[in-house]
């Protein structure tokens, strides 16, 4: 695996301030739900 995409570290830091109970702008929810949903239709067909 190379290094991480910023698409990924934004992902990261979405993920961090959840966990932290951090509130996160409406776009950041909705790109980190089709990036999950992505991921999960990637690992239900392998």
């Amino acid at each position: 695996m190379g290094a991480p995409t910023d698409s990924a570290l934004d992902l990261d830091e979405q993920i961090s301030q959840l966990m932290q109970c951090q509130s996160i702008m409406r776009q950041g929810i909705k790109y980190a739900s089709q990036i999950l949903d992505t991921f999960a239709c990637v690992r239900k067909n392998d």
